[in-house]
């Protein structure tokens, strides 16, 4: 429900319509890409996680490229628009193809990790029944329908299990990169081109950092 709400949200203002039936194909295709990133064998195999990452890709080039004319002609107010309407200090464009990277980008992660960190708040505030209450009565006594920033920003009860729940269910688990020059780190020599990889699930749960880590405990923040 949180995956077809967010989607349906990033749709609406990154590409500015309702994408309807297309909603769905879109979702899997992210699911494939994001498991494609991770892929150790990178060639074109039907069956393998790599060639369905393709695929999806090619789904959403394809679902994207054919509104690129309409959207450089729009002067609406979505993303899609204004990158095809943007300009560089010196006057330069976007190629498309930079739009629809953008585009691609943007929409796979604007909306799978708030999927993520919704899911997790939800679990938690179902297994602390007293801090879903402790949200429910600070977030009523705002007395609007639709907070604004400035009002958002009085949510402490929120705002506190949303950072915990972060911490204890980081939606990027681990972050991996690769180096592009020798460094040294911690006394251990890092060669250029090695993958590196930060783990957040991990560090978010070290003892020395966080007392009883595995504990949900908004008011750490």
């Amino acid at each position: 429900a949180y995956k077809r709400l967010t989607l349906e949200l990033a749709a609406s203002i990154f590409v500015g319509m309702d994408l309807g039936p297309a909603t769905s194909r879109m979702n899997q295709a992210f699911e494939h890409m994001v498991a494609a990133s991770m892929s150790r064998i990178r060639l074109r195999i039907p069956g393998l996680e790599f060639y369905r990452g393709l695929r999806g890709r090619e789904f959403m080039l394809g679902l994207l490229g054919a509104m690129l004319e309409k959207k450089h002609a729009d002067p609406g107010p979505d993303i899609f628009s204004r990158l095809c309407r943007a300009r560089s200090e010196v006057g330069d464009v976007l190629g498309d193809d930079d739009v629809l990277d953008h585009m691609i980008f943007l929409m796979m992660a604007a909306h799978d990790t708030t999927t993520s960190t919704l899911t997790s708040l939800t679990y938690e505030l179902a297994k602390h029944p007293d801090w879903q209450e402790r949200a429910r009565a600070e977030s009523r006594a705002l007395g609007s329908e639709q907070p604004g920033f400035e009002e958002l920003a009085r949510l402490d009860a929120l705002t506190w299990a949303m950072n915990e729940t972060l911490r204890r269910y980081p939606p990027l688990p681990v972050i991996p990169r690769v180096a592009n020059a020798d460094f040294v780190v911690g006394g251990y020599r890092i060669p250029a081109k090695t993958m590196v990889i930060v783990a957040p699930i991990h560090t978010h749960h070290m003892a020395e950092f966080w007392p009883e880590p595995f504990r949900w405990d908004p008011e750490r923040f």
